[in-house]
């Protein structure tokens, strides 16, 4: 039968931190055998009959530092939470295993770092002759913006708002924000040099953008370390023949604008930046 054992910080007369950590340290592979829960650090695994005994583990909660020998002695191991069939999946030997404690991380908690990357086209409807392009009306701009969580903290829900650039901001009384030609499920992609846009199905997680003021805003949800979430806005011509044939177009693309999720690199969030858009090489003009 198996043994479970309790290895509780009120036992060794220690106070458990608020979000106390928890691991579980199981005597063979795969999370089998006598299992002992651990919530405070222990100097000496001899007192609680389990040195030398680990196998495999699971770390509920906080992060731990392992040693091979008493009083945190030997080389440790920094292990996260998660599921650890075998001790060989943090670098460690099974049966070595002989004091353990909860690892504090010194100066402020981490941060998340929210960075997007943008892949946006824009497209005219041309009129051709004699091999260049006679008549040029816009017809709209689509952009995908990814947002990643590059950091090792969480990020709470924020949003990302896409806007107009210099360029774009001095006809957009003339482009619609949020419209969308093409429908739920769908946006439209302008061809490149003039060609037909057409409709291509958005991916699995991809956020529709609503029309925000003179851009598109898109709700992230919270996202945790190295997740992404990727938000899709739609500009549409209101008044084509009003839309000069600009040969370059630039948006901007901020994340967390509320300062929601006060993030650690505010470089990286796109506020002011000028993106030129992809795909807006016209034929000759």
């Amino acid at each position: 039968m198996r043994r479970v054992l309790f290895a509780l910080a009120v036992f060794l007369g220690l106070a458990a931190p608020a979000g106390a950590a928890e691991v579980i340290l199981y005597s063979s592979p795969d999370f089998k055998g006598d299992a002992l829960r651990v919530t405070a650090d222990v100097a000496n695994l001899r007192d609680f009959r389990f040195n030398d005994e680990t196998s495999s583990m699971v770390v509920l909660s906080g992060e731990w530092e392992i040693y091979p020998d008493k009083n945190y002695g030997g080389s440790g191991i920094l292990v996260p939470p998660g599921r650890y069939p075998n001790m060989g999946a943090v670098l460690f030997e099974n049966n070595e295993l002989s004091s353990l404690k909860v690892h504090i991380r010194k100066g402020p908690p981490p941060k998340p770092d929210l960075t997007r990357k943008v892949d946006a086209r824009v497209g005219y409807d041309a009129t051709m002759e004699g091999g260049a392009v006679k008549d040029l009306r816009f017809r709209g701009l689509t952009a995908f913006v990814t947002v990643t969580n590059d950091s090792e903290a969480d990020a709470g829900a924020t949003s990302v708002k896409v806007g107009l650039g210099k360029k774009m901001g001095d006809v957009a009384t003339y482009i619609g924000p949020g419209g969308n030609p093409c429908g739920g499920g769908k946006a439209p992609w302008p061809d490149r040099n003039g060609g037909q846009t057409t409709c291509i199905g958005l991916k699995g997680g991809d956020i529709a953008g609503k029309a925000d003021g003179d851009g598109v805003s898109c709700a992230i949800p919270a996202l945790k370390a190295g997740a992404s979430a990727r938000c899709v806005a739609v500009f549409s011509a209101a008044y084509t023949w009003l839309v000069p044939p600009i040969g370059e177009w630039n948006i901007t693309a901020t994340v967390d604008p509320g300062d929601k999720v006060k993030e650690a690199n505010e470089k990286n969030n796109g506020a002011g930046e000028q993106i030129r858009v992809k795909g807006d090489d016209l034929p000759p003009w």
